[in-house]
């Protein structure tokens, strides 16, 4: 949870920093490795956010 400049609430980023913490965690539980896992997690969350955040502006604007 972070705060603006006015204090309020900013939850914007949440299911992006959720989204990286599953894939983090099933990475880790695949590859005995920790360092290979972070760093496949890694690429893996830059990947679905690449592709996720395209559909999400074109859901958001279409009107």
């Amino acid at each position: 949870m972070t705060f603006g400049q006015m204090d309020v609430i900013n939850n914007a980023h949440g299911e992006l920093m959720m989204a990286g913490a599953y894939t983090a965690y099933a990475m880790s539980t695949v590859f005995a490795s920790k360092t290979l896992a972070l760093g496949l997690a890694l690429v893996v969350a830059r990947v679905l956010d690449r592709s996720a955040t395209p559909a999400l502006w074109l859901e958001v604007f279409r009107f």
